[in-house]
């Protein structure tokens, strides 16, 4: 089994369907509805770049601030990447997904960047 720390558990739950983590599609199309699978794991979680290395870290102290209207700094970000399940509600996906993170904002702007 692998280490846990390189694992992510996405819940399977009523309040796990109302708050699916939509994802982005590599090629933009009009039927944009795919989510990460509720009860699956995301594994070989790993951070690509963190703060300053980061291109579009600029944009992310902008859009996103921690509770209480708090600013994040740019050493508060990690980008992010590991394998997973998404699941458009009829076929399910085995994908390189790509995301940001910051303590106290969460993990933002999730991206399927291939299929596996």
């Amino acid at each position: 089994m692998q280490n846990e720390d390189t694992m992510i558990r996405i819940p399977n739950s009523l309040g796990a369907a109302a708050n699916r983590i939509l994802v982005q599609k590599p090629t933009p199309t009009s039927d944009d509805g795919l989510w990460v699978k509720e009860g699956s794991f995301i594994d070989g979680v790993k951070a690509m770049a963190h703060g300053s290395k980061i291109r579009e870290v600029q944009g992310l102290i902008d859009e996103f601030k921690r509770p209480g209207n708090i600013s994040t700094n740019v050493d508060d970000w990690r980008k992010m990447r590991g394998t997973g399940i998404v699941t458009d509600g009829e076929a399910e996906y085995k994908v390189e997904l790509h995301w940001y993170e910051a303590a106290n904002v969460g993990k933002v702007k999730w991206k399927v960047k291939r299929l596996l």
